[in-house]
């Protein structure tokens, strides 16, 4: 993690660098210019905090005796140095501020698309329980008709039996009167012969 936030903070400052240099250089000669000794003073506090701190890391690293001496920076170099640290921070503060309105931006937008699908969701979802509900409504009375059709089928069926057997039935008993008629007259010739 640590390295990262090393190559960020090298990036950033690559970056800004230039910004810093011109903005420096104006804020430097608007402290000079200002009778406010304290606030050039803290500003001079300030970088040679800044060289205090930056001169023990490097012997922690260096593994060098940290009770030595440390050098402190003349009144112009600690101006320089608590300028452009204050100037930095300021862009950093304002980095961090801009990342994080971002963040709870995107956050927020997040949730709310979130919000919005799972609405959609549940709206799907009703739809097709109410479409399922309407198919097997549907269904069942398709199922009816069915039942219907085939009980009327079967009737005309037995229907459709019963007058073929009446008809079968008429032409026999059609064919055995023609019959006798025939027989009838067939006699009744023989009997005038």
């Amino acid at each position: 993690m640590l390295p990262q936030l090393k190559l960020i903070s090298l990036i950033v400052r690559v970056f800004v660098r230039p910004i810093i240099t011109s903005k420096k250089e104006v804020s430097i000669q608007k402290v000079q210019m200002s009778k406010q000794r304290f606030f050039t003073q803290k500003i001079q506090n300030l970088g040679n905090y800044y060289h205090y701190k930056d001169q023990k890391i490097d012997r922690m690293y260096l593994n060098q005796n940290l009770q030595d001496e440390y050098d402190k920076l003349n009144d112009e170099d600690a101006l320089k140095l608590g300028t452009e640290f204050l100037l930095e921070m300021s862009i950093y503060t304002i980095l961090i501020l801009v990342s994080l309105f971002e963040i709870s931006k995107t956050y927020f937008e997040q949730q709310e698309r979130q919000q919005n699908m799972n609405n959609t969701i549940n709206n799907l979802q009703q739809q097709i329980k109410v479409i399922k509900e309407l198919k097997l409504k549907d269904l069942n009375n398709l199922q009816r008709v069915y039942e219907i059709y085939e009980a009327n089928l079967k009737s005309f069926q037995i229907k459709q039996e019963k007058a073929l057997k009446l008809v079968s039935e008429v032409r026999q008993v059609k064919f055995v009167l023609i019959m006798k008629l025939q027989l009838e007259n067939l006699k009744k010739d023989n009997q005038n012969c």
